[in-house]
């Protein structure tokens, strides 16, 4: 039990806030990610390139606004204020989903959800591995493991919703206005607890005072390789994300309620093996993650294309590949960068994570012209094997075998 209460608490209650702030954020974005493919047709948009269409647009936005949050929030204390602002565009959403289910409303609001629901990412990783500067792959990947757990909640609460009341349109209705009654109960909680200002972080070595974080991290070859890295792994894994609910309740006839407990499996896996991963990477370096991550995904494509039981997809697909990507990626750059660059960094990252999230529903948008549903998984594989090309990078790159110590300057 002690074990378990340190799992999701930390001696510095501010941390602690911040975990539980990532896992209220992954309980919000499993209702847009996981379920909103799903009632799109109760909107009246049927067809598949609605779903690439609605999930792109924030996705889009968010690749300007990762940049925009990770400049800013050392620019001076405001991880408080855009931290609460990356929950508000949720609630407004929802808003519009039971009130007004119009389905041009919400792909205009869409562009400001994308904007502000980014603010958290840059914010919270770089905090707490400024706090953490010792055991930076752990930290992150408990903050990462407190998101998958709200995003496994969050799925659970919706399969066990669907299940007991089928689906309609007014149930839908009703899940949404529930997601509102938590998240301000929620944020009230979150505004009173949490400090306007950081206490113990040294300011003038950590604020970034120009955009030259960029210029410093851009030049670095290793890191643009390593992009590139990440934008294909995480191309193939959200194109298939994006239409595996579509997936499996069409071409495989698994329940609606199945989508939800899939995601719930995969999400409780994660937060077993976020913390896992961290450890492993702080030890060992980032070299073997970053590699297993890569064939973890080709035999997975390949594995989903031949099962044809929905309840053996589910368990396959829930295979926790994104920690070991997660958590080799982000620590790598939280021991590479400068303090005062290290938002800026954690900002790029996740915006090379949004770009994928933008060209994985547009290659869907176009390869289902020529293609149907039930090649998905042949067409995400074909998408992944590119980074095949950066492999010599990563076998042979000697930064990538241990891992190398921070520079604070």
């Amino acid at each position: 039990m002690k074990k378990l209460k340190n799992y999701f608490l930390d001696e510095d209650p501010v941390i602690t806030d911040i975990f539980w702030f990532c896992f209220m954020v992954g309980f919000n974005t499993s209702l847009f990610l996981v379920y909103l493919p799903l009632y799109l047709p109760y909107m009246g948009l049927n067809d598949l390139k609605s779903v690439g269409v609605y999930i792109a647009t924030p996705a889009i936005v968010a690749v300007l606004s990762q940049n925009f949050w990770g400049w800013l929030c050392l620019r001076q204390d405001r991880f408080k204020l855009m931290m609460v602002l990356s929950i508000v565009p949720f609630l407004g959403m929802y808003g519009i989903l039971a009130f007004f289910n119009d389905p041009n409303i919400l792909f205009y609001f869409l562009f400001v959800h994308g904007w502000f629901a980014s603010a958290f990412l840059p914010a919270s990783q770089s905090l707490v591995t400024l706090l953490k500067p010792d055991c930076k792959g752990e930290v992150l990947g408990k903050l990462h493991s407190l998101e998958s757990i709200g995003w496994s909640f969050g799925c659970l609460l919706v399969a066990s919703i669907l299940y007991f009341f089928d689906s309609s349109k007014d149930v839908y209705t009703s899940v949404f206005l529930i997601f509102i009654a938590i998240d301000i109960v929620y944020l009230i909680y979150f505004f009173l607890r949490f400090p306007a200002k950081i206490q113990g972080l040294n300011w003038d070595t950590i604020q970034s005072k120009s955009m030259g974080g960029y210029v410093r991290i851009l030049k670095r070859k290793k890191l643009i390789f390593l992009f590139i890295f990440i934008l294909i792994i995480s191309t193939a894994s959200n194109f298939f994300f994006n239409y595996f609910g579509r997936y499996l309740k069409e071409v495989l006839q698994g329940p609606e309620m199945l989508v939800g407990i899939s995601m719930t499996l995969a999400a409780v896996l994660g937060a077993i093996f976020f913390p896992i991963v961290g450890r492993f990477v702080d030890k060992h370096g980032t070299k073997v993650a970053l590699i297993s991550s890569f064939f973890g995904y080709i035999a997975l494509f390949v594995s989903l294309a031949f099962i044809k039981d929905p309840y053996v997809f589910v368990i396959v697909y829930s295979a926790p590949l994104y920690p070991i990507l997660a958590v080799s990626i982000n620590t790598y750059i939280a021991q590479v960068t400068a303090q005062k660059d290290r938002a800026i960094g954690f900002g790029l990252v996740d915006t090379i994570v949004y770009l994928a999230g933008v060209l994985a529903p547009l290659i869907g948008t176009q390869i289902f012209k020529y293609y149907g549903l039930g090649d998905l998984p042949m067409l995400a594989l074909g998408v992944v094997l590119p980074t095949v090309i950066l492999l010599p990078f990563l076998v042979f790159g000697k930064s990538f075998k241990q891992a190398p110590q921070e520079s604070l300057t």
